[in-house]
């Protein structure tokens, strides 16, 4: 099959969650079917980085997006006007979208695979007669993870985004989730979430997991104090929880 898949980022270096469950996902499906990858870049040294995707037989292309302060600003300023929420305006680009247009004009692809909710703007960009099946992976409920993150948020910029997103994305969400053949979900809870506010969708739960070959028990020797989190240290959620280990935790192992 021809696949086409739309993520917000380069899923390179594989550094976080998002980007590992998608190069997963991409160097499975590319090993029985052809997968082209669409994703913005940021930056020269981000594009250069599409070589150690090209190297595994995925088809890349890395559209360049303009990153600076003003670009972001104008991004925002036209979600605003629109009512959209926030972190679907910042992810809307019209390079991106023409992308798109011009591979499945070119191509006759059988699936459309879009990474977030947030990205399902470019289902629009779809062109073509093939009539691909759509396909939408949810990394997260994104209603439900803007709701924990201001728990955790202190009250700065970020802060004031994420209130937008809390409030805008529950409306927007649930539409957007129904536009689609069928849906990918990592838990039962948000499985859950997906069949309630579009139960005509096709729903799969694909939780998220270790690379056991690369990730093996190492022989310990000797003795060390060291304690390792992995963790985005960006996300709220995680800043919390290394804080509670540290506080709460750590002083009742020692």
């Amino acid at each position: 099959m021809n696949i086409l898949l739309l993520a917000p980022w380069l899923p390179w270096p594989p550094h976080d969650g998002a980007r590992i469950r998608i190069l997963e996902t991409v160097r499975f499906l590319s090993r029985r079917h052809r997968v082209v990858l669409v994703a913005p870049t940021y930056s020269a040294g981000e594009r250069d980085l599409a070589f150690r995707l090209e190297s595994g037989g995925i088809d890349v292309h890395a559209v360049p997006v303009p990153d600076g302060g003003l670009a972001r600003l104008g991004r925002l300023c036209k979600g605003v006007v629109s009512g959209k929420p926030p972190i679907q305006a910042f992810h809307r680009n019209s390079a991106v979208a023409r992308q798109v247009s011009k591979l499945t004009t070119a191509i006759t692809f059988d699936i459309v695979q879009i990474e977030f909710s947030f990205l399902s703007h470019y289902l629009q960009a779809v062109r073509g007669s093939s009539h691909p099946r759509t396909i939408l992976s949810m990394h997260n409920v994104e209603s439900l993870r803007f709701e924990r993150e201001l728990q955790f948020s202190a009250w700065n910029t970020r802060r004031l985004v994420v209130l937008a997103d809390r409030y805008l994305f529950p409306k927007w969400e649930p539409r957007v989730v129904q536009s689609f053949d069928g849906v990918v979900a990592v838990s039962e809870a948000e499985a859950a979430w997906i069949s309630h506010h579009a139960p005509r969708v096709q729903v799969k739960i694909v939780p998220n997991g270790v690379d056991v070959d690369f990730f093996r028990p190492q022989s310990a020797t000797g003795t060390s104090s060291n304690v390792v989190f992995t963790g985005s240290m960006d996300y709220p959620p995680n800043i919390d929880a290394a804080l509670w280990f540290a506080d709460a935790i750590l002083p009742i192992a020692r």
